[in-house]
């Protein structure tokens, strides 16, 4: 009987990381010359039962300065259907060594459930100069421009006529007469809320997913949401990285609006930093949904689920 129990406990214990969900990314070398490509290989275990929202992967916070997502290939089922394997390439224009921030994918038990966020941990590369060592200092462009100098007779000289200028118009002004005018009483200050959607129909009207910029789009709508998601919640601030604002916002809102948000995030990520490219009528539906958004959160607030 105690053999029994054991043998089903190993069965039930091997089975678990099966079936865990987990982001693991890896990079085949340590250190790469400035501006060399850096591949990583992004590898995502989920349930037999689960899938991914995107087979894109997105970056989960800003890239460092200087750096660059090059591509991202999609991600492809292994045999088993629970592993998934897709190659992620970014280049770095400044030396030392730098953080490559986590990636990000959405997990979902169902097609029509709202999923949830799967994250790899961040790794970090040493960036190297080019030239070899004992090489001389590179020369700032700024050394090689001459001094200009300045002329003291010249600078009295304009400063006189600037103040010929200024006298006569004080005179001219003070010969006309004074009206006063009467400001308008407004009728109600706008909310954020208001605001936003006024910016909404502002990039609208801007046309630019109409002309093709969808990153300026996309990245305008993420911007407008950010400014009013701080403007009703004193713990956001519009420079936080999507993860965190997002961790703020959880214990806010129910799982329907967090998710809907997190949706929005994710999307505008996926077009700035992984090269995706939707059509007019995807990003009109985006702007859309950012105003249902909006709505949702300016509706009386709920428990969260």
């Amino acid at each position: 009987m105690r053999s029994a129990l054991i043998a089903i406990l190993m069965l039930v214990l091997g089975a678990a990381p099966a079936d865990a969900q987990h982001f693991d990314l890896e990079m085949s070398q340590d250190s790469v010359k400035l501006g060399e490509i850096v591949e990583l290989q992004a590898r995502i275990h989920i349930g037999s039962q689960q899938t991914l929202a995107s087979r894109v992967p997105v970056v989960a916070e800003g890239m460092p300065d200087g750096g660059r997502v090059v591509g991202v290939d999609s991600l492809e089922h292994q045999a088993d259907r629970k592993l998934l394997i897709g190659k992620v390439r970014m280049a770095f224009l400044r030396t030392g060594r730098v953080r490559i921030p986590p990636l990000r994918v959405i997990v979902k038990a169902t097609p029509d459930d709202r999923g949830f966020m799967l994250e790899s941990e961040p790794l970090y590369v040493d960036v190297v100069p080019t030239l070899p060592a004992g090489s001389p200092a590179l020369k700032d462009i700024r050394d090689q421009v001459p001094a200009q100098v300045v002329d003291p007779a010249m600078v009295a000289a304009v400063m006189a006529v600037l103040a010929v200028l200024a006298w006569l118009v004080r005179r001219q002004l003070a010969r006309r007469p004074v009206h006063l005018a009467v400001a308008p009483v407004a009728v109600g200050a706008a909310t954020p809320a208001d605001v936003a959607r006024a910016a909404l129909s502002r990039i609208e009207q801007e046309g630019w997913a109409d002309r093709g910029e969808m990153a300026r789009h996309y990245e305008a709508i993420a911007d407008v949401l950010r400014n009013y998601l701080q403007a009703i919640d004193p713990k956001v601030h519009a420079a936080q990285t999507s993860t965190e604002l997002l961790r703020v916002l959880a214990t806010r809102r129910s799982n329907g609006t967090w998710h809907g948000t997190a949706r929005l995030f994710g999307d505008a990520d996926l077009v700035k930093f992984a090269g995706v490219s939707p059509d007019v009528r995807t990003a009109r539906a985006y702007t859309d949904g950012a105003r249902r958004i909006i709505d949702e959160w300016t509706a009386p607030s709920r428990e969260p689920d």
